[in-house]
Parts: structure tokens; sequence; C-alpha cells
């Protein structure tokens, strides 16, 4: 994995676990969380205006938007870009609506013409918006649903290899999208799921530091607490550096 990449992971990573924080995260928490990176003042900002820009609070950015106007300038900005996608997305359809395939246009894109295969995707978009729609109410957007839906048609294309029959064909891309669109749908809940896990985790150790710290004279090491919570060290810390948390 690349900078670049690991990046993008570790940012999509942080703006997950703010929102399960109250939509909060302290700018010395994203300090210490991209240490790694060497990020410098410049591009700390970035990131400081990205936690913004989704409707995380950074305590102690002057930077961060935290007033409900701008918070609504935001989602504005957001539901607008996202209308705008969407809108020219149904053009499209409405264009391709008008347009018919036949078990002719399959033999032509198995032959390899680009024209044929490029009808049939256009063809076939009514289908991804309408699979969007029914999964939409599950943590993606409609157009983030739309995108996978049309990776999951090309992939469904892929795997037709030859077929015949028009209705095998329609069942193998139907269920090419639907299942791109739960895929992608899976993932996120899991992800959404291990950060809760962690969060949980984090909270468990402060209670028993907070109980321990009233039976010790002296305040618990994390090597101590390790021991006493039967876990790995580095666990430990990685925990405590991704939630922000002190012993």
């Amino acid at each position: 994995m690349n900078s670049q990449e690991k990046f993008i992971n570790m940012i999509e990573d942080v703006t997950t676990l703010a929102k399960l924080n109250n939509r909060e995260v302290t700018k010395e928490f994203l300090k210490d969380y991209f240490r790694d990176l060497n990020l410098n003042d410049i591009q700390m900002n970035h990131v400081y205006n990205y936690m913004a820009q989704h409707n995380i609070k950074v305590i102690g950015c002057e930077k961060s938007l935290t007033k409900i106007d701008k918070q609504k300038d935001i989602y504005k900005e957001k539901d607008e870009a996202e209308s705008e996608y969407l809108n020219i997305y149904l053009n499209e359809v409405e264009e391709a609506d008008a347009q018919h395939i036949s078990m002719s246009d399959f033999n032509k894109m198995y032959d390899g013409d680009k024209a044929s295969k490029d009808k049939i995707v256009n063809a076939y978009l009514s289908k991804v918006i309408s699979f969007a729609q029914e999964y939409r109410s599950q943590g993606l957007s409609q157009s983030d649903l739309i995108q996978e839906g049309n990776i999951g048609l090309l992939i469904g294309l892929e795997k037709l290899q030859g077929t015949e029959n028009i209705k095998t064909i329609e069942n193998i891309l139907n269920d090419s999208i639907r299942m791109a669109m739960i895929h992608s749908i899976d993932e996120l809940s899991e992800h959404r799921k291990t950060n809760r896990n962690i969060i949980k985790r984090a909270d468990k150790i402060k209670e028993k530091a907070e109980e321990l710290a009233d039976t010790m004279n002296d305040k618990m090491t994390m090597e101590e607490m390790a021991e006493y919570m039967d876990m790995d060290l580095s666990e430990l810390e990685d925990i405590l550096r991704i939630t922000g948390e002190e012993l």
C-alpha cells in the first residue's frame, strides 16, 4: 500500500470514528493519528477542513466549522452535488430507455464490438437505478450505490462468456448488479462494527484504569494495564491511539 492509499484509508477510518464519537475529535488526536505520515501544517489543515466538511467538530482547531449555518451549507452543497450527479444520470437513462437490445447485440459484444457493449450498458442504466433505490436506506448514498451497480454490471458482462439465452443473461446481470451493491453495504456495515468495537474496548480500558487508580498509589503503566486486560501491549497502544484516550 502506497502512502496515498494509506492516507485515504486512515482518513476514512478516523472520520467514521469521529462520527461514532458524537461527531467530535481533538486536534491533538488527529496530529498523533497521522504522525507516521509526517504531514506538514498545510496538509494537516486539509485534514481539519475535511473533518469540517463532514460535519465533524475538531476541538482545538479554530478553522473547524462549528456553526449551524455553516453545517447546513455543507449539507446543502453535498446534496446539490449528489442531485446534479443523479440528474445527469437520469437524463442518460431517459435516452437509454428508448434503446432496445436483442440477442444480436450480445453476440456482437461477444465478437468484441464496443458499440454493442456500450448500447447494452446504457440499456441497463434503469435497472441500476431501480436497485439503488431499493438499497439506499442501508447506509450508502444513492449515487454511491449507482456507481457500485455500474461496476457490478460490467463484471456481469464479463461473466456471460457467450451465453445465448436472454433470460439467463438478464438473471446474471441483475444478480451481478445486486451483489455489487450488497457487498459494498456489507463492507460499510463491517467497517462500522469494527470501529464500534474499538470504541467499546477503549471505554472498558478507561473504566478499568479508573477503578484501579483508586487502589494503587502510582499511575498504572501501559504494560500493567495490558497484562491486566490480557491483551498485547501493541494492541492496547493502538486502541488508545485511535480513540485518543489516555490511561
